[in-house]
């Protein structure tokens, strides 16, 4: 096993734009409709104070906060996130239902609702705002797609990146060490 900074640069990063992202994804074989169900992960899950830190106030280096941030959602984070705070402060990525998975995530996007730069230009961005949509309204209600089959098949392909067959792969005798 090896870990190398190039293989941390393949992760994505809260700050990266869907631009960055979606070359990120397209790299492994991933559309940008994965990169939205995929990212959808964040149902579920918290993040440090130190992630967002520069959005709440310093976004666009003049010590604001970044305008797409809903006003009463910026309150709340900056209450657990005080300027000088404690950075290692966890804060949920879904606001209302963090220990659920459903859209609630995706209905956050949409109203400004979220913590991490990434995940609220996700929503800003054209290219990704309407895969964020067909969840909802009458389509994503009853006729439209599915987020959580979709997230279902999302995982299943990223499963399948980056897999060794044959005598290129390893198979573990031992599963705690590497």
């Amino acid at each position: 096993m090896r870990s190398s900074a190039g293989d941390a640069s393949d992760m994505p990063d809260p700050t990266d734009s869907v631009d960055v992202l979606k070359r990120k994804f397209a790299a492994k074989g991933l559309s940008a409709s994965d990169l939205v169900v995929l990212n959808g992960a964040h149902t579920i899950g918290t993040t440090a104070c130190f992630f967002i830190e520069d959005r709440l106030y310093n976004f666009a280096a003049d010590g604001d906060a970044d305008p797409s941030i809903n006003p009463e959602y910026l309150t709340e984070l900056r209450s657990t996130c005080p300027k000088g705070g404690d950075v290692n402060t966890r804060l949920a990525l879904d606001r209302g239902s963090e220990f659920q998975f459903d859209k609630e995530f995706l209905e956050n996007m949409r109203e400004g609702n979220v913590a991490l730069q990434s995940d609220s230009s996700m929503y800003q961005d054209g290219s990704t705002r309407g895969y964020i949509d067909s969840y909802f309204g009458l389509l994503g209600g009853l006729l439209g797609p599915s987020f959580e089959s979709d997230f279902a098949d999302a995982i299943v392909k990223m499963g399948q990146v980056g897999v060794k067959t044959g005598s290129n792969g390893k198979i573990r005798t031992v599963c705690s060490a590497f």
